[in-house]
């Protein structure tokens, strides 16, 4: 009878600590599973942010490219202004002289 006994109150005991230890396994599951959305929605803000950022960077990449040709035209024409100062400037000495 005693071991019976004994035995009822270990299991007792036991089944006592089985139900804590889910019921903790419950409330931590709860909580990655909200952890996972809150993830789920940062992981989605980061890919659209990043979308921005990468058409961003295209449209630098497209303004610094017709920039460039901008400034190579400016450059070509600045020669042109350049030589026709140098040629009016011969033209003035010769006229002087």
């Amino acid at each position: 009878m005693q071991d019976r006994e004994g035995i009822g109150k270990i299991m007792t005991e036991t089944g006592k600590i089985v139900t804590e230890t889910g019921k903790i396994l419950t409330k931590t599951c709860k909580i990655m599973t909200e952890t996972g959305k809150i993830m789920s929605k940062t992981c989605n803000i980061m890919t659209e942010t990043c979308k921005i950022v990468t058409e961003t960077g295209k449209i630098v990449t497209e303004t610094g490219k017709v920039m460039t040709k901008t400034c190579k035209a400016l450059t070509e024409k600045c020669k042109i202004i350049k030589e026709t100062g140098k040629k009016m400037t011969e033209t003035c000495k010769i006229a002087k002289e």
